[in-house]
Parts: structure tokens; sequence; C-alpha cells
């Protein structure tokens, strides 16, 4: 399995759910952050760090981090690869992940390079055998097997422009695609605010249907 939030919460859900063995896999360590910070949900927390400089965001946020959570490289997790704010990517929150690791009932893995018929290979060449793979991968938009044109979207087949904003094909308006530390239901909230007032102002002009 690899690491990110759907696929730590499966690991942290099968452990909890008696599963006799679970293993993760990890190819790009992420930053790992609480869930309610001092008490206060860690989106409402990001708003605040949102308006500070990147670096300067990230160095708070991973101070809390580490001094609510510890240091987890004892525990077999590597250091993280990225930093949230820098790198415009959501982290792990911790919804009971830190609490399993820190009592071993998990193991963390190298990256998987493959699988063979009952084993699964690491990059260091360990193998070891599972009943069962679960590669949380994330996943695609799958917009460009949906539009007629792909101009709107860029090379991750994500929209261009912002939520709720006009695009370059009149008409056609995205929400919901957007990557945000605020929290997503804060995100759509503006960008749905934004898409009704560009719908009328575009119903307004359009040219009238024929027929």
């Amino acid at each position: 399995m690899v690491i990110q939030n759907s696929g730590a919460e499966i690991a942290t859900h099968l452990v909890e759910q008696g599963a006799s063995f679970v293993a993760m896999s990890i190819r790009t360590p992420p930053p790992i952050v609480p869930r309610d910070p001092f008490g206060s949900p860690v989106q409402r927390t990001s708003l605040l760090l949102s308006l500070l400089p990147p670096r300067l965001a990230d160095h708070v946020g991973m101070t809390i981090a580490r001094l609510l959570l510890g240091d987890l490289s004892r525990y077999g997790l590597p250091k993280a690869d990225w930093r949230p704010y820098s790198s415009g990517r959501v982290p792990v929150i911790d919804v009971g992940f830190v609490r399993v690791l820190k009592r071993g009932l998990f193991q963390i893995r190298p990256e998987l390079v493959r699988l063979t018929s009952t084993q699964a290979v690491y990059a260091d060449g360990r193998s070891e055998p599972f009943d069962a793979v679960i590669a949380a991968t994330g996943f695609t938009t799958g917009l460009d097997s949906l539009l007629e044109t792909t101009q709107a979207l860029n090379n991750l087949n994500e929209p261009v422009d912002h939520a709720g904003e006009p695009t370059s094909c009149p008409g056609l308006f995205f929400v919901g695609f957007t990557h945000s530390l605020r929290g997503h239901m804060f995100e759509a909230n503006r960008a749905s605010r934004k898409l009704a007032a560009n719908v009328v102002r575009y119903l307004r002009h359009a040219p009238p249907r024929s027929g």
C-alpha cells in the first residue's frame, strides 16, 4: 500500500478490524499532521497558516506536528520528502494512523517495485507474501475523456482556470478540482458563489439558441 490519506485510513481500519498483518509500502514519504491541533480542526489552522509565506507556513506547521505527534522516524516512517505549503499538496491527516504506528500494529516497507504470483517485492530486494494488496495511488480527473477539447486542461488533465471562473471555452466552468490546504468545503463554498455569479453573467450575454 502506498501512503496517502486514503491509504493511511485503510491501513488503520484493517488493524482495528483485526487483520493479522498489515504493511505499508511508501514510495514518497508524506508529511503527517494532527487532525485537531490544540482542539481546533486542522483546516482552521491551515486558514491562518495560508496567510504566511509558504516556507514559513511549512516551518510552523511541521513544528506543531512534531510537537503533537513526535518523531515518527523512530517508528520506521521516513522523513517527509515534501512540504504542504511550498508544494501545494495536501498532507496525510492523522485519524488514528499515528496511534497504530506507535503501537507497532503495522509495518512500514520501502517502495514496492513488483508483484509475483505470491510475493510483494520491495526496492531493497526484500519480498514477503500477502493475501491482498491495496494500491492507494491516487486518481486522475478523467476530464480529458469527457471534453471535446482539452485546451482548458493542463498536462495533468486538471482545469487551467480557477474554480468557478470562466474558461477558454465559453459556457464551461469547473468546480471541485482545487487542491486545497484550507479544506474542500471551504473552497467549494467560495467557488460555488463565484460560479453562480459567472453563470448568470454568461447567460445574460450568451446568444439565443435557435429552434
